[in-house]
């Protein structure tokens, strides 16, 4: 998910005029929570968490990566 996020962030910053970047970044938001069946609250919050997780909290999130905690886990953490 955050490799789409941030490809897509990345594709919004170049391409899309200011004003207009955070209806762009709310559209991106909108289909990751269509395509997983959650409410665009419940996906802003999993962004956030995993943002947390990987930029602040490297540790937790190479665990999280190779499987030595779940999700829950990250959430808890984060």
């Amino acid at each position: 998910m955050l490799d789409f996020l941030d490809a897509e962030r990345a594709r919004i910053e170049r391409e899309v005029e200011a004003q207009q970047r955070d209806l762009a970044f709310a559209a991106v938001r909108s289909v990751v929570a269509q395509a997983n069946g959650w409410s665009e609250h419940q996906v802003a919050s999993r962004i956030h968490e995993a943002e947390t997780a990987r930029d602040a909290l490297p540790n937790v999130w190479k665990a999280f990566s190779t499987g030595e905690i779940d999700a829950a886990r990250v959430s808890a953490i984060a």
